[in-house]
Parts: C-alpha cells; structure tokens; sequence
C-alpha cells in the first residue's frame, strides 16, 4: 500500500496551523511537500480508528512468539526497552537463564549520537561546523552535515576530502557528493530513492534540494552500481514519481 495525501488532508492541516498560528496565513501555495503513514493500531470493536489509544502492547503466543503492536515511531527504543525487560523477566521464570539485568537501551547512544550528551550537542556542533568550514564548505552546508550525521560526520569528511576533484567534474557540490557516497557505503542506499528519502529526508524538508541534485547523483549511482539503461530509467522514473506524489495531493482518497 502506498497511501497519498489528498487535497482534503491538506486542508485540514492547513487549517489547523492557520487556528493555531493565525498570523502565519498560510495557504497551499506554501507547502512545498507532503507525506503519508499509516498508524498500526490494536483493533477494538465498535471504536473509530481516532478513537483507539496509540499504546503498544505485547503479546505471547502459544508458540512462545513474542510480539508488539501498535505505538508510536518515536516510542521505538522505550517499546524494544519494555520487550527485552519481559524476554529476560520470562527466561529467569522458566529456569532457562540467570538474573538477566535490564535493557541499556536508555544509555547507549544511537549511531552518530555520541556526543556527549545533550549538554555537549551545542558544543559538538560548533566545532564540527569550524572544522568542515577549514574543509572548504560554507558554514551552512557544514551546519547540515554535522546536524544530520552527529559524531559520524567525521566519515562524511573524510569523504569529502577524497572526492572533491570528482564533485567539480560532476558539477555537485563536494558536500552533496560525499553525503551520497556515505549513504552508500556505510547506509546500504542502492537507488536514488533510498538517499533523497530514507537517508537525508530531502524530499520532505528540502525538496527543492533533492530537485537540484537528482540528476547527478542519479548518474553518480549508475556508474557506481553498473546499471543499465533500463534499470537507470527505473530508478529515475521512482523517483521522480515520489516527488511529484509529495507535491500533488490526490483530490480524493
């Protein structure tokens, strides 16, 4: 299933920001792209989709098969917390293991989140932001990488320092080039789709950005992969489909 925003959708945000933010006056000729999700919720009977709780459950099979619905994507390190404190709390209760301590999710850092906290993220990014200014890039372009990979943009740094005669040939800022080189090396992106979407997010909050650049990196890929003609017509038709499909809601559902 590949669910749209219709123009129905649009309006509703729309009027719920012009309620919240009156002074804003937005209309559609501001929004600039759009997406969609479904929400997995735990059926109940009789209820309206907006009138069932968004909470995560766990259920045990009689197999022994542990699974979790529902809840919410930004809830997804305190749900695998809450699965893996039941998994060890039912092997002490079998016999089948020694006390187990509790998850450490809450203590280890996503990948790129080691920096030192949220006291140091302020610091940590001044400092990356010199360093990829002393690399050449503006302090804009230098702003974005740091934020967008944390501690890993030392890679994408490194990145940019092998590629920046390749970028000029390209006509690609070296920036842009060394963000898709890391996507593919070190984020498993294979199509053009997963770095303008999955890995950097453009499409949603700078499309005009993915617009600018989707050629060369598509080309960029191409080469880099061995497509042929016909898997590279593939790829940039997907692709330019998510854009238009971002940008045009559908009038109905």
């Amino acid at each position: 299933m590949n669910p749209r925003i219709t123009v129905a959708d649009r309006a509703y945000v729309l009027r719920a920001a012009n309620e919240m933010f009156p002074v804003l006056g937005l209309t559609e000729a501001d929004v600039e792209s759009s997406w969609t999700g479904l929400r997995p919720l735990i059926h109940q009977e009789g209820k309206d989709p907006s009138e069932i709780s968004r909470r995560d459950e766990i259920f045990v099979s009689d197999s022994g098969l542990i699974s979790m619905a529902g809840g919410k994507l930004t809830g997804y390190r305190k749900m695998a917390e809450t699965v893996v404190d039941k998994i060890a709390a039912m092997l002490a209760a079998e016999g089948k293991a020694a006390a187990l301590p509790p998850s450490r999710t809450r203590t280890l850092p996503i990948s790129g989140g080691d920096v030192g906290g949220s006291a140091q993220l302020a610091p940590f990014l001044q400092s990356k932001v010199s360093q990829g200014v002393r690399l050449g890039l503006t302090e804009a372009e230098a702003a974005l990488l740091a934020r967008r990979y944390g501690s890993n943009v030392d890679a994408v740094f490194e990145l940019l320092e092998q590629h920046r005669t390749e970028a000029a040939q390209r006509g690609m800022p070296a920036a842009v080039l060394a963000a898709l080189v890391y996507a593919i090396e070190h984020e498993m992106a294979v199509k053009p789709a997963d770095f303008f979407i999955r890995r950097t997010g453009a499409l949603f909050f700078d499309i005009a950005w993915a617009k600018q650049w989707k050629a060369p990196a598509t080309a960029f890929m191409a080469e880099r992969f061995g497509w042929n003609e016909a898997q590279t017509e593939a790829y940039t038709a997907e692709l330019e489909q998510l854009l238009h499909d971002a940008v045009y809601p559908l009038e109905q559902a």
